[in-house]
């Protein structure tokens, strides 16, 4: 028998049933004791797999469904990057040597390798290896290939319209000083003007047709490719098929107790809002995080909406510190509204509405336990805050005098400048992933937005 530590999760009560993955991959059903509530932990007993040893994973062979899902996790970028790079390490020594000069190497081939490894760094120190490998580097892949295979093709063309562009701008020059200077004083200025495209025109029609022009191509399919592959690959990827997730059935107790929890947290703040919000799935995640928190009082469940995207990179690789500063600094920003976490879903509010109907998915919002701790309440953006560092050698002398762990951002009603409550941390090993939600957004009826104003003021 092996024991395997269970957290309840939010919403549920007291002799309800829950289900827990073990590590080794077993579903461990258990009957929540009473007298203890959301957030505490509690011990249950189960029998672990021959050949798996406590705590560990098991090393026996995967079954049909595993492969299944893992083929289903590492599909298209990650096919298409293989396939790539096949083609290009196949391609690479032909084209070297017809490329010509060093700076035409240059220009061909490191330039895009530069880019495409600052893209891919970008993406991974915002949102994780996990996405800058399959969808950033997927599409670094197939720009250098439109640049280089294909580029006999897209040279032939820009040396062709550069050729025109010059040409045209050269005549454009030349009438300008003629109108300026009239027939007699413009001659000087038009035989020095069509002198210098003489001379250097043919470098003006190798500079934009060749490096600057393939440069512009590889940037232009690269960021092309890498929004469409964004909506490609994630239309279709199951969120059941990342690691430590799993679907929760729509008949269960689970899945009611979890709906009525994100849909109670909608409510106080209903009156602020003009739509409502409708659970379609929900998966929960039993993500083995090095997460305690504090004390029972200090955690909280709480929202944070992200777009397909960046759900995938939280669940794969972790929460990760933003590059630019919020409101109150550089933190991860949570609600205790889901509807404050809906606008975080999509890039844009036009993404927000035509997205969900072009690929009939909706917005993700991840429900963790955050532990706030010490907490800092803030009335007015900071984008300075930072945490506090209670290691720091003046900290320790002055006795962390002023420590917080975490800050709430009042409301209007509290002297503050929000509309809804914030809560941020600074230290990813404050927040354990608990649920996912896909939501829809409902636009809400005069009637019922009427309903919950009064209900709201009474």
């Amino acid at each position: 028998m092996v024991l395997l530590n269970v957290v309840i999760p939010p919403g549920m009560k007291p002799g309800q049933e829950i289900q827990a993955t073990s590590p080794d991959g077993v579903i461990v059903k258990a009957t929540i004791p009473s007298g203890l509530k959301p957030g505490q932990t509690f011990s249950v007993q189960y029998t672990a797999p021959a050949g798996a040893t406590a705590g560990a994973a098991s090393t026996s062979t995967p079954s049909g469904s595993s492969c299944i899902r893992l083929m289903r996790m590492y599909s298209g970028g990650d096919l298409i990057v293989l396939c790539g790079l096949v083609v290009i390490g196949f391609s690479l020594p032909m084209f070297i040597k017809h490329a010509g000069s060093i700076l035409n190497i240059l220009a061909t081939y490191v330039l895009p390798v530069i880019v495409a490894g600052l893209a891919v760094a970008y993406d991974w120190s915002l949102k994780g290896p996990t996405v800058a490998l399959k969808n950033t580097l997927a599409a670094a892949v197939v720009a250098w290939i439109l640049v280089v295979p294909l580029g006999v093709v897209t040279h032939s063309l820009l040396n062709y319209f550069t050729s025109l562009i010059i040409v045209a701008a050269a005549s454009l020059l030349i009438l300008s000083v003629f109108l300026q200077f009239g027939l007699c004083g413009g001659w000087l200025f038009a035989l020095l003007i069509l002198s210098v495209f003489i001379v250097f025109g043919g470098s003006m029609v190798w500079l934009i047709s060749g490096p600057l022009g393939g440069a512009v191509i590889f940037l232009v399919a690269f960021f092309c490719t890498r929004v469409i592959f964004g909506v490609i690959f994630l239309r279709d990827l199951d969120p059941s098929a990342w690691p430590h997730v799993k679907e929760v059935e729509k008949n269960s107790d689970e899945f009611r107790s979890q709906k009525e929890y994100f849909m109670t947290n909608c409510q106080p703040w209903a009156h602020k809002y003009d739509f409502n919000l409708s659970v379609s799935k929900i998966y929960r995640i039993d993500k083995p995080d090095p997460w305690t928190a504090s004390s029972a009082d200090s955690s909280r469940a709480l929202f944070h909406g992200t777009p397909w995207e960046a759900a995938m990179g939280i669940v794969c690789d972790g929460f990760r510190l933003p590059s630019h500063p919020g409101m109150f600094g550089k933190g991860i920003y949570f609600a205790d509204c889901p509807l404050k976490s809906w606008r975080y879903c999509f890039p844009s509010q036009e993404m927000a509405n035509t997205l969900p109907r072009i690929t009939g998915k909706g917005g993700y919002i991840l429900m963790c336990w955050v532990d706030l701790g010490t907490t800092r309440q803030e009335k007015v953006a900071k984008p300075d805050l930072k945490g506090y560092n209670r290691k720091s050698w003046w900290n320790w002398i002055t006795r962390q005098r002023g420590a917080y762990d975490s800050v709430t951002g009042l409301t209007e009603e509290e002297g503050g400048a929000l509309r809804v409550p914030e809560y941020i941390v600074y230290d990813p090993k404050q927040v354990r992933l608990a649920y996912l939600f896909e939501v829809f957004k409902e636009a809400r009826s005069a009637a019922s937005a009427s309903n919950n104003t009064a209900s709201n003021t009474t």
